[in-house]
């Protein structure tokens, strides 16, 4: 593998299944990769030949995150406000209003925000995105670019908060050894992310899970292995249910409060996990078939029909490479970030949504490929009377 194991330095794997997605010219991360299973410690992971200094600066100009409807980047919606009522619950018993904490991968600060209208006052966030920190300032929020640059003006931590971080992150061990010196001795780390375990039980879309951001693939078993073999912490609280990153939209998550001080715990070979992750990829192996798509290549063929596909991400790139859309006469991409920018895919326009009000498109089929927000667009494309189909590939 390219990637030695996160949790136990193993260098051999078993190839869960490839990856490809349609190239994009001038990306600095990888268009194919393997997911891979550790022979050792069965811990999931994307197995990528790049650094973590390619993946600083693929999110550094990634703009996403800042916007206002960007799912689970530290908002505000409904959702967000249960999260982070979550994030207080499982931290109760370990924080005071007076407790020093810090949200690492705060993103616009809705934690932040959370914990200030309950009487905490020393917070702070480290937050790459510049996007998100000049929101954070605006709110009156101390947001540092880097654990080193939080360092050289804030002592340790009692809590350090990292939710829906690590499963992004490509040098676990350097990004453990900083929550390590970000948190006092006595202090606590609450760590939440998806739960690998549960991909298969709340599946939306064949691999979706799998792409080049969700590159580790947590379970409580391996969350534990982790944190035990790096931090020498072990778990106070440990939950695996699910949560909404949109409103509709659920995940598998798990939750964990971790404490430092415990005895070097022996990493446990995560045959559960491994097994349900394995059952996922079989799921989506039966699954990456597209017979919703067959009345709209008729209808390409014998009327030329215009077609749209909405949403540019990891999901539409992998089935322009699997070949899904040929056949079908698609005219462009609408994409709420990069549309109308003058970008290009495999030589089809990228388009704003605002391109859906152009007589030409007006009785178009559009093809919903974003899973994450699809019943918002349909929602938004049948209050606006488009009179043309509508496709979702996800359920």
């Amino acid at each position: 593998m390219f990637r030695s194991c996160p949790v136990c330095g193993c260098r051999d794997g078993e190839v869960l299944t490839r990856v490809e997605l349609t190239p994009v010219e001038a990306e600095r991360l990888p268009s194919a990769f393997d997911v891979c299973l550790c022979t050792e410690c069965l811990f999931c992971f994307d197995d990528l030949n790049v650094t973590q200094t390619d993946f600083d600066a693929y999110y550094a100009s990634s703009g996403k995150y800042a916007q206002s409807n960007t799912g689970g980047s530290g908002g505000s919606a409904n959702v967000d406000l249960k999260r982070w009522a979550n994030v207080l619950y499982a931290l109760g018993p370990w924080i005071s209003q007076t407790s020093r904490i810090v949200d690492v991968g705060c993103g616009k600060g809705g934690l932040l925000a959370a914990l200030r209208a309950q009487g905490f006052h020393h917070v702070a966030g480290i937050e790459p995105s510049d996007g998100c920190r000049e929101h954070l300032a605006t709110q009156g929020f101390t947001a540092y670019r880097s654990v080193s640059e939080c360092l050289r003006d804030e002592q340790p931590f009692d809590c350090v908060v990292c939710s829906q971080v690590l499963e992004h992150v490509f040098a676990l061990d350097a990004f453990l050894a900083d929550l390590g010196r970000l948190l006092a001795p006595d202090g606590v780390l609450y760590i939440e992310v998806p739960d690998a375990a549960g991909y298969a039980g709340l599946f939306h879309a064949p691999f979706y899970y799998f792409d080049r951001e969700h590159i580790n693939h947590f379970t409580r078993i391996s969350l534990s292995n982790l944190v035990a073999s790096k931090l020498a912490a072990l778990p106070v609280f440990c939950e695996a249910h699910s949560a909404f990153a949109v409103e509709g939209f659920e995940t598998p998550n798990v939750f964990s409060v971790f404490r430092r001080g415990a005895e070097h715990a022996k990493v446990m070979p995560d045959d559960e996990g491994a097994s349900k992750i394995k059952l996922y990829v079989r799921k989506s192996q039966n699954e990456d078939r597209y017979p919703q798509l067959q009345p709209s290549i008729n209808a390409s063929q014998s009327h030329a029909v215009p077609v749209l596909l909405w949403g540019y991400g990891a999901h539409l790139r992998r089935l322009l490479q699997k070949g899904v859309f040929q056949g079908l006469n698609v005219q462009g991409v609408i994409d709420r970030n990069k549309g109308g920018k003058g970008d290009r895919v495999m030589g089809v326009p990228i388009l704003s949504p605002d391109a859906i009000a152009n007589p030409a498109f007006q009785d178009a089929t559009v093809v919903i490929t974003t899973v994450l927000y699809a019943g918002q667009i349909e929602h938004a494309l049948r209050s606006r009377s488009f009179e043309g189909r509508i496709v979702r590939l996800s359920d």
